[in-house]
């Protein structure tokens, strides 16, 4: 993956950059570090199919977690811990 890229909207130089956002899927809200390009030039930011397919590991993990520690709390109060 590319750390900088050219601009599809005006040609310029774009950044690969990170930024936190909330995901509400299935009944679950999970925080997940989303991969994006940003233009500082014309202000848009995007992703590629290979971003997105990152973005979307990204999401299934988060989920997974949410789900191991939904089953740890559940067992935890049925033994009243």
């Amino acid at each position: 993956m590319k750390k900088s890229i050219e601009c599809p909207y005006c040609s310029e130089v774009c950044a690969l950059v990170s930024d936190y956002n909330d995901v509400h899927l299935k009944g679950k809200t999970v925080s997940v570090d989303f991969l994006s390009y940003q233009c500082d030039s014309c202000e848009q930011s995007f992703t590629t199919t290979e971003i997105d397919e990152v973005n979307l590991e990204r999401i299934e993990k988060a989920c997974r977690i949410w789900d191991r520690k939904q089953k740890i709390s559940n067992v935890l109060k049925q033994k009243n811990l």
